[in-house]
């Protein structure tokens, strides 16, 4: 239970508060919050005992606590160290708004407080207001020119500002500063490969694998990894998946490739995509779970092309490099439509799980504009359904509703390859019809993913492939009013 907050007494206890400090320095973290919490027992009100064991508390995870506590502190002396900590917290229990006011205050007290501008800029590149997030960073760094975090964190702001030339420079302040800032390098790669600097931008990527959200895609056998030097011939290599379906169908092409090298290659796949990969020519497909052959060597699939020194200009881009298998084709030939217009497939959303997912989403709603185009057989390969999709979906009779009885990508490549075209948003589907040789026009937001690069219209990755591009964050209108317009040339 809260203890009433009663009236101050007139003991100084500076001395035990820098005497706590000195505890929290020397790692004695159980006597400090015993010392804070006595202190607390003599005088209820003291601000920075009540501040040190919000903190404690925020250690725990106890936000709750720590808010109350933190709170109780500002009302005894509202410091901006205080302050700006009281953001940290509100932030973590997801209150925005009261962590931003709270930050602004921290900011009043103290304009060049580092901690509440790069808290404050965290918050704001979270709720994908990216200038304001830029402008903290760049206030930080006014201050503190020698922070390499917030350089990371501009290089990150002004990518998804659309300033990648600008990010690659701040993210190499942030090498400068750290050598083996690992998400420094990896997002300097992305932007890099985004602006067309493949020399550079795969070496950078390989970084990866040391930062938190990849560290554990990389695989745990014992062979040695293959240097790109060691000749392949007379050897077995596994390229084994660390990412998403859509990069599987994208670099599994280098599969053949290393084959044609005289290797033994070994493909691993996600499972929705294993029957499919298996009818690619010189290479064994395997799937997590399946009984993995011998192998000397492994890769990664995405370190295939910085090993194979893979420039624009030598991208391995024939196509078909997967094709669909004959008993699918007959399997789901007598279910597409029978007349003669367009047959035009349709994705309108990737996987939820995805974190940029509201970037590259488009919703029902909106999308469902295309289905009002006279002349045009469109079908639905949307396996996964939002709420009340099916509900409006169910309402059109102009729409042949395959997707959800898909069963995996043999099925969706079947399909993709009896249409005449696909329209997809930044998801699977996009990259499995360029796979497939399929015209293919990919949907993307004003800052896309690094493979599908900047300012072009078409993607050395897939030839059949034409790119729509937001002009600015977040309007599908105008990309959809273009589709519409190139839609009806071919009725």
């Amino acid at each position: 239970m809260a203890r009433p907050v009663g009236k101050r007494r007139s003991r100084d206890f500076r001395a035990e508060v820098l005497q706590g400090l000195q505890l929290e320095t020397e790692g004695r973290l159980d006597e400090a919050e015993r010392l804070y919490a006595a202190i607390l027992e003599a005088d209820p009100t003291n601000s920075y005992a009540l501040y040190r064991r919000a903190i404690f508390s925020a250690g725990r995870g106890d936000d709750i606590e720590a808010l109350r506590l933190i709170q109780a502190a500002m009302r005894r002396g509202a410091t901006t160290e205080i302050v700006a900590d009281c953001g940290v917290i509100l932030d973590r229990l997801g209150r925005s708004a009261e962590a931003i006011a709270t930050y602004d205050r921290a900011l009043i007290l103290n304009p060049r407080n580092a901690l509440a501008l790069l808290h404050r800029g965290k918050l704001f590149t979270r709720l994908g207001q990216y200038a304001k997030a830029a402008a903290s960073f760049e206030n930080l760094l006014a201050r503190s020119p020698d922070h390499a975090e917030a350089h990371n964190l501009l290089g990150h702001a002004l990518i998804e500002l659309g300033r990648h030339r600008e990010a690659t420079a701040s993210f190499a302040r942030a090498i400068a500063l750290e050598p083996d800032n690992a998400n420094a390098h990896f997002n300097r790669g992305l932007a890099l490969l985004a602006l067309g600097d493949f020399a550079a931008g795969w070496e950078e990527y390989e970084w990866r694998f040391r930062t938190e959200g990849l560290a554990s895609s990389r695989s745990v056998y014992p062979q040695p990894h293959w240097d790109g030097v060691e000749p392949l011939a007379g050897k077995t290599i596994q390229l084994y998946t660390e990412q998403g379906l859509g990069d599987s169908i994208m670099f599994m092409r280098y599969g053949p490739i290393l084959a044609g090298q005289g290797a033994s290659v070994i493909v691993g796949v996600l499972p929705a995509a294993k029957v499919l990969a298996s009818e690619m020519s010189g290479v064994a497909v395997v799937a997590p779970g399946d009984p993995l052959p011998p192998f000397d060597l492994q890769c990664p699939l995405l370190s295939v092309p910085y090993l194979l020194k893979t420039r624009i200009d030598t991208i391995p881009a024939d196509v078909p490099y997967i094709r669909p298998r004959a008993d699918r084709l007959d399997a789901w030939r007598d279910r597409m439509p029978r007349d003669k217009k367009p047959k035009v497939g349709v994705v309108w959303a990737g996987g939820r799980d995805f974190k940029g997912d509201r970037n590259r989403s488009i919703g029902l709603r909106q999308f469902e504009s295309l289905f009002d185009l006279p002349g045009i057989s469109f079908v639905s390969l949307q396996h996964d359904l939002r709420d009340g999709d099916a509900e409006r979906l169910r309402q059109r009779n102009d729409v042949l509703r395959l997707g959800e009885r898909l069963t995996d990508f043999a099925d969706t490549a079947a399909v993709i390859s009896m249409l005449d075209l696909v329209i997809s948003v930044d998801t699977s589907v996009a990259h499995l019809a360029g796979a497939l040789g399929k015209a293919v026009w990919t949907l993307l937001p004003a800052v896309p993913d690094f493979r599908w690069m900047l300012d072009r219209a078409d993607s050395p990755w897939y030839p059949t492939a034409r790119l729509f591009r937001q002009p600015k964050s977040g309007d599908w209108e105008s990309v959809l009013a273009t589709v519409k317009s190139e839609l009806l040339k071919l009725t």
